[in-house]
């Protein structure tokens, strides 16, 4: 399945986009305040900043092929009746997350939980745009192909499951651009996400 982008959100008004080629989380943030926290004692740190998110985004590319804004792996586990979600930026990055879950009994829900804890962190940062990687074909159809326009109806006009949850994702992404891209099981980054999830569950 190729890139997909979630059209729903409703940016918000921003004066300046700051491109953050070398930092603790390369990408575009929304104020200067939030690049500084990236940049900041960071050894060959570099911050520029544009009037327009399309020259920040070709900067970007440009500078260092960074394209769709930072890739977070995300994982929903559910054993029995216990479950989890793992949220992976990257190899010690802080804000990596492995948690539990209470009344969560299938792997969709907890996966829809995780990215939805995914992107919150990501407009907690200031990020502009980022990129939702996951192993869930689900996830990934519902909130592009039978988004709610659509009164949340599959292709065959059958109703989505977990629609309340799906909606919770995209009320998560207005004010940030969220593109959504499934990843085979067994990649180097979904496992490290799915490693979370079950350590999540074990808390």
């Amino acid at each position: 399945m190729c890139d997909a982008r979630c059209d729903v959100r409703k940016m918000m008004t921003i004066d300046y986009y700051y491109a953050v080629t070398h930092g603790r989380t390369p990408g575009i943030y929304n104020s200067g305040k939030k690049c500084d926290v990236q940049t900041y004692r960071y050894s060959g740190n570099n911050c520029k900043k544009f009037i327009t998110l399309s020259k920040a985004q070709s900067y970007m590319k440009s500078e260092i092929g960074l394209i769709g804004g930072p890739k977070i792996y995300i994982k929903g586990a559910c054993h029995s009746t216990r479950a989890g979600i793992g949220v992976y930026w990257g190899k010690h990055n802080t804000k990596n997350v492995g948690e539990s879950l209470l009344d969560c009994l299938t792997n969709n829900r907890a996966e829809i939980r995780a990215a939805v804890r995914a992107i919150r962190q990501a407009k907690d940062e200031g990020l502009v745009e980022i990129t939702i990687m996951t192993d869930s074909e689900f996830l990934v159809k519902s909130v592009v192909e039978w988004l709610e326009m659509d009164g949340w109806k599959t292709v065959t006009g059958e109703a989505v499951e977990y629609w309340a949850d799906l909606e919770d994702a995209i009320d998560a992404s207005r004010g940030i651009i969220v593109n959504w891209r499934y990843v085979p099981h067994n990649s180097k980054g979904n496992n490290a996400a799915d490693k979370l999830a079950c350590q999540g569950i074990l808390k």
